[in-house]
């Protein structure tokens, strides 16, 4: 049996809350992200559908639900890759006005980013780096992101997605950073903390991601078009009805077995995909 058929006959074998997609490609990112370990590969697709079951709200809605937040630059990804292979996803919280989209929309936002790069081989295989510019951060940011929901975007960017975290740069990181970083450190597993790295300014980042990808404003060498994918967003919601139901959504009747992935499974909690 190779190790796709295996993956799915286990999957097929066990109890969902939701049933889960058996597809070859989809099937195929869990088994990239686990380097073909076919025992991690399905503890992984467990733990995402804990996470889908858990967040059915945020992870069932359509790209044209939160189109503002589609169309902010709260999150954005390079044009170009590192040398490494990996994709650059940058996260700005300067431009995040809570006062026009919600703490959850710029996570929704995020979750199809990362959903949408996450069908890329290339990225299945190298995993991705993150930028949190924290420029800009004041105390109205901080009062709209509580405690909870901070931890939930972490489970959601750990579990929720197979894609490997391979680095995680702050960026711009000011005073407020602080409590909400030691809030965030305790729900990351230990080789993801390894990965993080916090830079007073952006100047840092050039120690670890090459000039020629970065924009102007994060110390490189291209201009803000140069430098982002300015269409991905479009592309996304152009598959709007691609993401109805993309996650295969159906829940067992009232009574039944709830199966592996319910509440109590200890199955939700954090553990990084990478």
């Amino acid at each position: 049996m190779d190790l796709l058929q295996e993956l799915r006959s286990r999957a097929l074998g066990s109890e969902f809350n939701l049933e889960p997609r058996l597809d070859d490609a989809f099937l195929l990112r869990f088994l990239r992200v686990r380097k073909y370990n076919v025992d991690k590969a399905f503890e992984s697709l467990k733990k995402y559908y804990a996470r889908v079951y858990k967040h059915f709200d945020l992870m069932h809605v359509r790209p044209s639900d939160i189109r503002n937040a589609m169309y902010s630059r709260s999150f954005r990804v390079f044009k170009n890759r590192t040398k490494e292979g990996r994709r650059v996803i940058v996260a700005a919280i300067s431009d995040w006005n809570p006062k026009e989209i919600t703490f959850r929309e710029v996570q929704g936002k995020g979750l199809f980013i990362v959903e949408h790069i996450s069908h890329e081989v290339e990225t299945q295989d190298n995993g991705v780096v993150v930028i949190v510019d924290c420029g800009g951060l004041c105390f109205n940011h901080v009062k709209n992101i509580s405690p909870i929901e901070l931890i939930e975007a972490i489970g959601m960017l750990q579990d929720g997605i197979p894609i490997i975290m391979s680095e995680i740069h702050l960026v711009n990181a000011g005073y407020l950073v602080w409590p909400l970083f030691q809030i965030a450190i305790k729900f990351l597993k230990e080789k993801i903390r390894r990965r993080v790295k916090i830079h007073s300014n952006v100047s840092g980042l050039r120690e670890f991601i090459s000039p020629a990808i970065l924009p102007e404003a994060l110390s490189g060498d291209l201009t803000e078009s140069d430098a982002y994918d300015t269409e991905m967003e479009e592309r996304i919601l152009n598959e709007d009805l691609d993401y109805e139901g993309f996650w295969n959504p159906k829940r067992q009747s009232e009574g039944g077995q709830e199966g592996l992935l319910s509440s109590d499974s200890g199955l939700a909690t954090v553990e990084a995909l990478g």
